[in-house]
């Protein structure tokens, strides 16, 4: 039976070149993004999924369900993390001691994962928050370069509460690791790895990962395809993303809304990133769209159109129900 190794991380953070270098091992497997837990723990959490059949009242009768076969919710951990256990063994090699799960979305039931593989690895993967924003803006959307940080309040607002929470609290049985120091002293941060793993270290990781093909359509494919080396260059990138008056205020808030105790925690100094963001020179570039995408992601989370986007799909639908109003 393998054991997991979940990479923690928000979207955008280098866990996909993490994940190669470690599934270069001979002894770890790995798939693109399975996004396997998500449903299964979705299941008995009424809060925040939209769905046809109506999410909360299917939680009730599951959990009715549970207490006619169960005392506790134990056994439906246990079956299902038997069930996963037994997924991982299936997609990994027959030599393999460890199976990475890399699911960016996990921060959202990082405690529950955590709780339900006490044999499994944690990895916590930080980066720069101004890094990572910039990366949202320069890798989606129909014009690259767009504001568009509404699209991914969750994980930068949700996700990294989560995660912050459930580093401080599980400190003893993970491992953190910094996006930068991966790129800047490689030997180091992965001897660091591999002793927690309890592998020895395997230096030709650092040049085998390029060999390493994730076919799922999930993953981060912009990285997969522009570095086949580690590189320096994506740390610095962020200051030429973030440089107009609208950005750099948006981005101070954000960084006083994380709080130095919580950047502290992730391995950053909450001074040195105001004082990067305030030395940077305000260009007039793209201040009219920014504004303009402002205004549209203030209404995109207020009236949340994903949603919304739906029920127009469906118009046709509505339409014969209106007739029997």
């Amino acid at each position: 039976m393998v054991k997991p190794i979940f990479i923690f991380s928000l979207p955008r953070s280098g866990s996909t070149l993490l994940q190669r270098i470690l599934a270069s091992h001979k002894k770890i497997s790995t798939v693109s993004e399975p996004w396997i837990l998500l449903p299964f723990l979705d299941a008995i959490r009424s809060e925040g999924t939209y769905s046809d059949y109506h999410h909360s009242n299917m939680v009730i009768g599951i959990k009715d369900f549970l207490k006619s076969i169960e005392k506790s919710g134990e056994q439906y951990n246990n079956i299902l993390r038997k069930f996963i256990l037994d997924l991982y063994c299936k997609a990994s090699d027959k030599d393999s001691l460890y199976f990475i799960d890399k699911t960016p979305r996990y921060h959202i039931f990082v405690d529950e994962i955590i709780n339900l593989f006490p044999e499994g690895k944690f990895i916590f993967l930080w980066r720069d928050p101004l890094s990572i924003i910039s990366s949202f803006i320069n890798s989606y959307g129909k014009k690259r370069g767009n504001w568009n940080i509404y699209f991914y309040k969750i994980d930068l607002f949700n996700g990294l509460e989560n995660l912050t929470n459930a580093y401080k609290n599980n400190r003893d049985k993970s491992l953190m690791v910094r996006y930068e120091d991966l790129l800047r002293k490689p030997d180091q941060e992965l001897k660091r790895v591999f002793s927690y793993l309890d592998l020895p270290f395997y230096s030709d990781a650092l040049y085998d990962f390029k060999k390493v093909r994730l076919n799922g359509r999930e993953g981060d494919k912009i990285g997969i395809k522009k570095y086949n080396n580690l590189s320096t260059e994506p740390i610095g990138k962020w200051e030429d993303t973030l440089s107009n008056f609208i950005r750099k205020k948006w981005c101070i808030k954000y960084i006083n809304w994380i709080g130095g105790s919580r950047l502290e925690l992730m391995g950053y100094d909450y001074n040195l990133i105001i004082n990067k963001i305030r030395k940077l020179k305000n260009f007039n570039r793209l201040v009219i769209p920014d504004i303009k995408n402002s205004i549209f992601g203030f209404l995109y989370c207020f009236l949340e159109f994903h949603i919304l986007k739906n029920k127009i799909k469906e118009h046709d639908l509505y339409k014969k129900n209106i007739i029997h109003l």
